[in-house]
């Protein structure tokens, strides 16, 4: 057996219920929960249905009547966690095999919503009856644009709810899309210029903030005609701009970077109040119980309680935990460690080519989106990731 340290998992999301927290590793198929008390992470068993092997099988958790849904992004079913009794069961949604499905979900009124990333739809699910509906209208009037973008896809992360009005903002136009969870009327909304995009939204009960997509201005929106854009604080940067969404929490206006330098954060919604904050991050989300949830590449969350507390755990699996509690036979795992680490890679097989990209050591390498990096380093926790390949 090659020797490994402790296996160190990532994740894109953290949900919370009943005092304890629970995520889907990006790497396999692994379901786990962190008890922050004791900073230990256990895994609890892995998606039915899905291989060991299986990458970003699902990328939200929704908490509903004491159950995990795992709203599938390269999974292929909606699968229910009942936490009293470990029982397990799933829907079926249609265009299984689609890849990078679903980033943003929530519930409402008993009814699960679910906005395609990649998946041309918004899905509806009724939570009570099972029945499952398709609005795929507000995709089609935009899908020349992904055609040429696909890369990138319909939505990502954040959205604003205010009472029965989901406002989601495109990423690839300069368009928020209104959308009535009653009646599901919906319609786009021109904010901005032509050329923007938005990587998220959020409302900080005034005014809508509206994140850049590789652009280098941050808009804010009356929710009507007016807007203003503001320049980023920072310039000179030979580089594309990606910030994970933004978010408002406890009075200031905040834009976790994912694919640029700097956190941004706006003190009390105040441009004029501007920190800049060396982090970065996988995920950034704030949860029902108004606590920061984030984590980043080398597989550490925080969690910051609205009073301040904060909790830092590193998501760490001894390899004998994880060879027990996912049954996975030792040919199989010697397979995984050698296709690891010499780089052979199969696509669709055991093994997929986002693992390699999220372990290679870029050194002094400069980025180049056109070339796949070929130093792999053996210390797999080191490797910068290349997610923005997997985005």
């Amino acid at each position: 057996m090659i020797n490994t340290p402790n296996i160190i998992f990532t994740t894109e999301y953290v949900a919370k219920i009943g005092g304890k927290y629970y995520f889907v590793a990006s790497e396999m198929n692994a379901v786990c929960s962190i008890d922050v008390q004791t900073e230990r992470v256990e895994i609890i068993g892995s998606i039915p249905e899905e291989a060991v092997f299986s990458e970003r099988v699902c990328a939200k958790i929704v908490v509903w009547n004491g159950e995990l849904i795992f709203v599938p992004m390269n999974g292929k079913k909606i699968w229910f966690y009942r936490l009293e009794g470990k029982i397990w069961h799933s829907l079926y949604i249609k265009n299984e095999k689609l890849q990078r499905k679903v980033r943003q979900a929530f519930i409402y009124k008993d009814k699960l919503f679910m906005v395609g990333c990649h998946y041309p739809a918004i899905i509806c699910v009724d939570l009570i009856t099972e029945d499952v509906k398709y609005i795929e209208a507000p995709f089609k009037v935009v899908q020349d644009i992904y055609i040429k973008r696909d890369l990138y896809g319909y939505f990502r992360h954040d959205c604003v709810l205010k009472e029965n009005l989901l406002y989601f903002a495109s990423f690839i136009t300069n368009k928020v899309l209104l959308f009535n969870l009653e009646d599901f009327h919906w319609e786009y909304v021109t904010v901005g210029k032509s050329e923007n995009g938005y990587s998220g939204i959020a409302w900080d009960g005034k005014f809508f903030w509206l994140a850049p997509n590789d652009k280098t201005y941050i808009v804010k929106w009356d929710g009507n005609k007016l807007y203003r854009e503001y320049p980023l604080p920072f310039h000179g940067m030979n580089k594309k701009i990606l910030f994970l969404g933004v978010v408002f929490w406890n009075e200031d206006i905040i834009f976790p970077a994912f694919r640029t330098e700097y956190t941004l954060v706006f003190h009390h919604a105040d441009v004029e109040k501007c920190e800049l904050r060396k982090e970065q991050y996988l995920f950034y989300v704030v949860c029902d119980d108004n606590e920061i949830i984030c984590g980043d590449e080398n597989g550490n969350i925080s969690i910051v309680t609205n009073k301040g507390k904060r909790y830092c755990v590193r998501c760490s699996i001894p390899e004998n935990e994880l060879l027990k509690k996912l049954n996975i036979p030792d040919e199989e795992y010697k397979q995984y460690l050698l296709n690891k680490f010499s780089g052979i890679v199969r696509e669709n097989g055991s093994f997929g080519l986002g693992t390699l990209l999220s372990y290679i050591d870029t050194g002094d390498q400069k980025e180049n989106e056109g070339i796949i990096m070929k130093n792999v380093s053996t210390d797999y926790n080191n490797g910068k990731r290349i997610w923005e390949r997997l985005i």
